[in-house]
């Protein structure tokens, strides 16, 4: 009787621990035309999954989320802290596309990091915070659905001095990016991740001065960076994540597929599958082109616009995208658009093992197997060579003389 009552005491502290809320993450947002708001002590409590459709439309990524299992309270809440609508009439899709996104992985404690929000600057907070693979999982969602805008030219990643952090930034320019550039130019998406912060203060401690570092580092990038935004009025957006956050509950599942939709109708319930723009009438429609199937038959190399390039390429099956080569001056200076491929790049949880696969041919469709090419035929080479050398080893041992006489000093048998 006391055994089955201490099992069942335990077992319900167990219960009791395990339902025990973890630390909450924070999130700022700050809009030019709401410069009268102010962060207030205790933020509303966001669940993780609209907290994922606040951050996605405020990135400017919302064309291919949807709202149909949204209730009446969480649509309250995007548009409260969701971006400003997109005017009608009048303002371009490049204007619209300057916004800042700012993850912070591993902040310890939120209101030191964060102490004097200025005017235009509201919060609110997601209980229980998902833990930080889960936030690189958005991160990552958001990177590659920010490659894929209907209106994206070219992206480049920022150096920041530390393998660790992460700094992309998608243009509206069909020009190539300079590094000169920064990330107010109008027609830019700029997604930033700082995960150093965490990785620093779960190896050294709190009170190592490398965590320090680390943290002022953030902060110096943070400040800089809002300042720029309250500047030159862009929106921006930060969340700060706590370090102790271990909730399995992630932000929900990606989208089945990216979706080229209406840039005026963010967060629509069923996402549109086609352009609508008025310059881009003439050209084929690329949003139900899917990726993952296969091309057959010969593609050509070169193509005459960038829009016959992502049809007949289907977007570079997800590996790449299409870009100006180089013009045919023999031609009247006939543009051909090719697919530039990228490298798929995957790393473990603490950022230390990665995996690169990369891609090639005129579509992106053909993965890179020079590695696995070598590898299987040096085996085969050196498999080859042991296998023959056994043969001739044994072959020479035949090919030895028998001594003259192999019974000597053996008697035979005694007959009887």
């Amino acid at each position: 009787m006391k055994l089955s009552i201490s099992l069942a005491v335990s077992a319900l502290l167990s219960t009791a621990a395990a339902r025990t809320p973890g630390p909450a993450g924070l999130v700022y947002t700050y809009d030019p035309a709401d410069s009268h708001s102010h962060a207030v002590s205790d933020p509303q409590s966001v669940t993780p999954e609209t907290a994922r459709l606040i951050l996605a439309q405020r990135a400017g990524l919302s064309y291919s989320y949807s709202l149909q299992d949204a209730g009446e309270r969480e649509i309250q809440q995007i548009n409260e802290f969701g971006s400003p609508r997109q005017q009608l009439f009048g303002g371009k899709p490049e204007d619209e596309a300057r916004r800042i996104f700012v993850l912070v992985d591993g902040v310890q404690d939120m209101n030191d990091f964060f102490k004097n929000p200025p005017k235009g600057v509201k919060s609110f907070k997601i209980p229980d915070a998902p833990s930080a693979e889960c936030n690189k999982r958005l991160y990552d969602e958001f990177e590659s659905q920010a490659r894929s805008l209907p209106w994206a030219q070219d992206w480049r990643r920022e150096e920041t001095g530390t393998p660790m952090d992460d700094i992309m930034i998608v243009s509206t320019n069909k020009e190539p990016l300079a590094a000169s550039e920064d990330i107010a130019t109008p027609g830019r998406i700029t997604l930033m991740h700082f995960d150093s912060v965490r990785q620093t203060l779960r190896k050294y401690g709190a009170n190592d001065n490398r965590y320090k570092e680390a943290l002022e580092r953030s902060r110096s990038h943070f400040t800089e960076v809002l300042a720029i935004a309250q500047r030159l009025e862009i929106p921006i957006t930060i969340a700060l994540m706590p370090y102790a956050a271990k909730n399995n509950r992630c932000y929900g599942a990606p989208p089945a597929k990216s979706r080229r939709a209406t840039p005026e109708a963010p967060l629509s319930a069923k996402p549109s599958t086609t352009l609508t723009s008025a310059t881009n009438n003439n050209n084929p429609d690329t949003s139900s082109i899917d990726s993952a199937s296969v091309l057959r038959g010969i593609l050509p190399a070169c193509f005459s616009s960038q829009s016959a390039c992502e049809a007949t390429t289907r977007n570079c099956t997800g590996h790449g995208h299409c870009r100006l080569a180089y013009k045919d001056r023999d031609s009247d200076n006939k543009p051909c658009y090719a697919c530039s491929c990228m490298p798929d790049i995957r790393k473990d949880k603490d950022g230390k093992n990665v995996k690169t696969t990369r891609w090639g041919g005129p579509a992106c469709q053909k993965k890179d197997v020079v590695m696995p090419f070598w590898l299987l035929f040096g085996f085969t080479v050196l498999f080859l060579f042991v296998v023959s050398w056994g043969i001739g080893l044994l072959y020479s041992m035949g090919e030895q003389e028998l001594p003259s006489v192999i019974g000597a000093g053996v008697s035979g048998p005694r007959a009887k």
